[in-house]
C-alpha cells in the first residue's frame, strides 16, 4: 500500500509494543518517521529499532508531554500524525 506518508513524522503513544507498535511498524514502513512515547523503559531500544525517536514517560502527566512537544518543536521536528494507542492488557488476553 502507498500512502505517500514519505518525509512525515507519527507520533505514537503506547508506541513500545503491542497495537502500538504495530501501528509504528506500518508508519516506517510506509516511509514515515516515528517518534515513540511509552513508560516502558524498553522504549529508546524500540525506537532504535525503527530508526526513530523514543521518549519514556507517563502520558497522563501533562508536563512530560508537554516537555516533549516542546522538544520536538525546538529540534524543529514536525509531527503529521497522531496515534494514541496507550492501554493496559487485561492479562489473560492483554
Amino acid at each position: 500500500m502507498n500512502l505517500n506518508l514519505q518525509g512525515e513524522t507519527a507520533i505514537i503513544f503506547g508506541g513500545a509494543r503491542g497495537i502500538g507498535l504495530a501501528i509504528a511498524q506500518e508508519f516506517q514502513a510506509e516511509g514515515a518517521g516515528t517518534i515513540l512515547v511509552d513508560r516502558s523503559p524498553d522504549t529508546p531500544e524500540v525506537a532504535k529499532t525503527l530508526s526513530g525517536y523514543g521518549y519514556v514517560l507517563d502520558v497522563t502527566n501533562l508536563d512530560e508531554v508537554a516537555k516533549v512537544v516542546a522538544n520536538l518543536k525546538s529540534s524543529g521536528i514536525s509531527i503529521h500524525h497522531l496515534v494514541y494507542a496507550v492501554g493496559i492488557g487485561s492479562g489473560q488476553f492483554g
